[in-house]
């Protein structure tokens, strides 16, 4: 939205998420996700942290005791802490963003330090499986985190089982049956599926009709296709009760 916007006015602006879902770890989905963020704070706050006087005084104490492995590990353990903490704190002054924030770090780390080192033991195949399949935990596991100030534990109690009836429910049920078309868009847009199969077929049309009627062609498709979806965004929001634009709470 806000590069559309950008264009509209004549500015350019970089992308910020670049398909983050399709990770197959922790660290990737943040190289995918809010890159913008990110990259302020890499480089205005982990690069700063990391070669501090305090840090570099601290490497210099842990080699000079024979520490090496420490010296080297230290200043990013550091870094990463601090920028995670005020990650959350970034989206708000309330415990859940922060504890949100110090959870991601502490995975990052663990992905850092100690799982990569264990993946890459492991047959090509199986290493994949488990590191997507536990990716999908940990998104679900954040999201808990950050969504729920009041009654965290009872979310996190609801995804073992606990104050709940069973896998599933009437209310679950009925959500996925009247989503189900939503859910399945909502699923092939988080994959660079669209982007591949539009990049092949703006290749043919440029090799049938020639460049200028491509583009012409491709131009009047995404208008429409872009005025359908906003038509079908604002029936369905006329449709809803209130609901408050997410960033207000932070």
């Amino acid at each position: 939205m806000a590069i559309g916007l950008g264009h509209m006015f004549g500015f350019t602006f970089p992308e910020n998420f670049d398909h983050p879902y399709i990770s197959k770890n922790v660290t990737e989905y943040w190289r995918r996700w809010h890159m913008t963020l990110g990259g302020w704070f890499r480089d205005y706050l982990f690069y700063p942290v990391m070669r501090s006087k305090l840090v570099t005084k601290l490497t210099k104490s842990l080699k000079s005791s024979g520490h090496k492995t420490a010296a080297k590990n230290l200043p990013t353990i550091i870094a990463l802490t601090v920028v995670w903490f005020s990650t959350g704190l970034w989206h708000g002054a309330s415990w859940n963003y922060v504890l949100w924030g110090v959870y991601y770090g502490a995975w990052l780390i663990l992905e850092k330090f100690i799982l990569d080192k264990a993946y890459k033991r492991l047959p090509g195949m199986l290493s994949t499986i488990i590191q997507r399949v536990s990716f999908v935990f940990i998104t679900l596991f954040g999201y808990a985190i950050f969504y729920n100030e009041k009654n965290l534990f009872t979310k996190l109690g609801h995804y073992f089982g606990i104050g709940t009836t069973g896998f599933t429910n009437v209310y679950s049920e009925s959500m996925i049956y009247e989503n189900g078309l939503l859910l399945i868009v909502a699923l092939i847009s988080c994959t660079p599926l669209a982007a591949f199969v539009m990049g092949k077929i703006r290749a043919k049309l440029n090799s049938s009709l020639g460049e200028e009627k491509a583009y012409t062609i491709d131009r009047v498709f995404k208008t429409v296709v872009i005025i359908a979806l906003f038509a079908l965004c604002t029936v369905r929001l006329a449709g809803d009760s209130y609901n408050p634009f997410i960033y207000f709470k932070f």
